[in-house]
């Protein structure tokens, strides 16, 4: 009877690594994925936008179905898992189109997936991610800065504020870096109280959007007239890049925006924790307003260093405060451009005032 038993247990291992045996690698790696649970690790999580909230059980707060490689995917982490696995060794899914590959088009999850599977990337197919290449090699990213525009009266959207992303370069120059939003994608002329009951009740599409801070700095600081607070983040440069292959997985996918709590501020916490899993920023909450992100900041010791950057309209003030009318009535016309900048210097003012006419004069001129 022992020796029937034996022969049953070694005649069912054999079978069981003979199964094992025949599967392909990919394979493989879903069912150590799906073994180890990696579905409900909390990075995987992240990167899906997975939450578990009062009104839903777990979700993915991300709308666009072109995000998930799953049809199941925006409830179902797990299948949202094995597809992923399954489609990077897919060698005919982009259709020759190699940038629309899953390689190249998820790079922050085959960043974190080659890690915890110890996958031999020898194994995946061969693609030229040229895009994505193009695009990290452009943006240089090395750090982050949390940029917070004070509150816009005149613009419904801003009327808390606003916060965004700045991804810094090694160049060190703020100005050249790229700055990251989150915004209802609406059309113009929208009526402020359309507006309000649309944003309230999730009416419009919300998309990620890049482009280079110095003319978000010219929008905020000269035409919207607001001040512009800078917090430099201690994030590393692995965490920076982190955070940019997961803002890459979202380029043209777009989340309804709440105005209320999945709004600009909410939706940047992803990208925070995306580049550093372990913070827990994107708690369940009512209310998320951009003040409010600012102070989590604080709150989880990530700020290094703070820069304020009055708005134009403030540098004026401040420089014609103590100014004699004359001076800034002829200081005004030379940035105009009607009298010339000589007219300053051959004047009878003390040095002080005309050092003072010619700093007014180049910012009306900006």
């Amino acid at each position: 009877m022992i020796k029937k038993i034996i022969l049953i247990l070694l005649s069912s291992l054999s079978l069981t690594y003979a199964r094992e045996e025949n599967l392909t690698y990919s394979d493989k790696l879903i069912k150590k994925a799906l073994d180890e649970k990696i579905y409900e690790e909390r990075t995987w999580l992240v990167l899906g936008h997975y939450k578990d909230t009062i009104f839903k059980p777990l979700h993915s707060l991300i709308d666009d179905p072109k995000f998930f490689l799953s049809p199941d995917g925006k409830t179902n982490p797990k299948a949202e898992l094995e597809a992923t696995i399954k489609s990077f060794f897919d060698n005919g899914i982009s259709r020759g189109n190699d940038n629309a590959h899953p390689l190249c088009k998820y790079p922050a999850r085959k960043e974190y997936l080659t890690k915890r599977l110890d996958i031999d990337i020898a194994q995946f197919p061969q693609k030229n991610c040229q895009e994505f290449i193009e695009a990290e090699t452009k943006a240089d990213p090395t750090s982050l800065t949390l940029v917070f525009p004070f509150m816009y009266i005149n613009r419904p959207s801003s009327m808390f504020g606003h916060t965004l992303l700045r991804i810094n370069n090694s160049y060190n120059d703020p100005l050249i870096a790229y700055a990251v939003t989150y915004a209802a994608d609406m059309p113009d002329g929208v009526n402020t109280l359309i507006y309000s009951i649309k944003g309230l009740f999730g009416g419009y599409p919300g998309y990620f959007r890049v482009k280079k801070y110095y003319e978000t700095l010219f929008n905020y600081s000269n035409i919207d007239k607001r001040d512009v607070w800078e917090y430099d983040l201690n994030f590393t440069k692995n965490e920076t890049k982190t955070l940019f292959y997961h803002l890459w997985e979202l380029a043209d996918i777009y989340s309804d925006y709440w105005f209320f709590d999945e709004n600009c501020s909410y939706n940047l916490l992803f990208l925070l924790e995306a580049a550093r899993p372990s913070l827990n920023l994107t708690t369940s909450i009512f209310w998320e307003a951009p003040p409010d992100t600012v102070k989590l900041m604080f709150e989880k010791r990530l700020v290094k260093k703070t820069v304020y950057r009055p708005s134009h309209i403030k540098i004026i003030e401040n420089i014609t405060r103590l100014m004699p009318q004359a001076t800034i009535d002829l200081a005004t016309k030379v940035g105009e451009g009607k009298i010339p900048p000589d007219t300053i210097s051959q004047s009878t003012y003390s040095d002080r005032l005309k050092v003072a006419m010619f700093d007014l004069a180049i910012e009306i001129k900006r």
